[in-house]
């Protein structure tokens, strides 16, 4: 799986730069799609970048969730950082690939990387969620085993990019001319292209929707239930609040990566089983669009969580405005006491 035009994919290296042409896109199109890319870096990196100082430096509570958005946060910055420039220059602006094999190489490699660690991340914080609402007294994993799964999933991730990386090649457009052509995956049978883009949508997109659906609907059930008690209940209604904040969080960021990431899968596994669909002009700008907005889920994320992080601090001040005038548990607990002992009484009095 790769960002570069697979359009190149039905080109013959014998061929001249005049065919590359024929893919040049209109000017305002590319204007557009340039604007975007843009707008998408910028978001990303200042969004991402004020999560990683705000849950790094600034919060003092380092939960669960918490690394797990972190890990998300980098995966992004990593996207835009290193992949997104080389990509937007050599799709919009020079149509050639100018960086050299190496950076070609690497730059397929993390795009296919960064993907596989998102969809495991948001896998991993659900199931994580799942446990902590499902089993409240059961201890929670400590930011320790969290970090080695986060490191785990980064593994896996690079591990299963691996043939990226391998069947990644500048192919030529002219043999005779060594600094003209394209970066793109190269492989010795398509059918082992297919395998493998078939295998990346099951596992970066099949199954983590399959385990999102059942964790968080599941979740949601749980925190209907309304516990007995009237200051007990409100006691667990402001918990369940803080809770489905972050539910809330890790759900709008599954939705987000589920929508942007489906055109251009659907795109990639057509043309993996019939490349002519590339010579269409057509297809080629709906690609370089599905591209734009699979990227987008980098500045789509940070704007979810600081979104959440604001109406949550309203939810901590009302909290706090309440223990000021007294602490809400233990005023809960006595009142419940106290009200379980007077119906007691009043009942030993009726027997009386």
């Amino acid at each position: 799986m790769t960002y570069s035009n697979d359009t190149a994919l039905v080109i013959d290296t014998n061929l001249t730069h005049v065919l590359v042409e024929e893919y040049a896109l209109p000017k305002w199109i590319t204007y557009i799609l340039i604007g975007l890319h843009l707008v998408i870096v910028g978001i990303s990196l200042i969004g991402n970048g004020i999560i990683l100082i705000y849950f790094l430096l600034v919060k003092r509570g380092k939960t669960n969730a918490n690394y797990y958005l972190v890990a998300l946060a980098m995966s992004d910055l990593l996207l835009v950082i290193w992949c997104e420039p080389f990509t937007v220059f050599n799709n919009l602006i020079n149509y050639h690939w100018l960086f050299g094999k190496f950076m070609c190489y690497s730059v397929s490699f993390m795009q296919t990387a960064s993907v596989i660690q998102r969809s495991c991340t948001l896998v991993a914080s659900s199931v994580d969620r799942y446990i902590a609402i499902r089993w409240p007294l059961r201890k929670q994993a400590s930011l320790l085993v969290v970090i080695a799964i986060i490191t785990a999933i980064w593994f896996f991730s690079l591990i299963l990019s691996v043939p990226v990386a391998i069947f990644t090649d500048i192919k030529l457009y002219n043999e005779l001319d060594n600094s003209s052509g394209i970066c793109i995956e190269d492989w010795p049978q398509n059918g082992l292209r297919q395998a493998y883009s078939s295998s990346l949508f099951i596992v970066t997109y099949c199954i983590p929707l399959l385990v999102l659906i059942i964790t968080y609907g599941h979740i949601v059930l749980i925190l209907d239930v309304k516990p007995p008690g009237e200051e007990y209940g409100n006691l667990m209604r402001r918990r369940r609040i803080v809770k489905r904040k972050t539910i809330k969080v890790f759900l709008l960021a599954f939705f987000a990566y589920a929508l942007c990431w489906l055109p251009i899968h659907t795109i990639t596994i057509v043309g993996d089983i019939n490349p002519l669909i590339y010579d269409s002009k057509l297809v080629h700008v709906v690609w370089l669009f599905a591209q734009c907005l699979a990227v987008s889920t980098s500045a789509i994320n940070p704007m979810i969580v600081l979104g959440s992080e604001r109406m949550a601090r309203t939810v901590g001040r009302r909290t706090s405005s309440e223990r000021r005038s007294g602490n809400p548990f233990r005023k809960g607990s006595f009142n419940l006491l106290k009200s379980r002992m007077n119906k007691r009484r009043s009942t030993q009095e009726t027997w009386q």
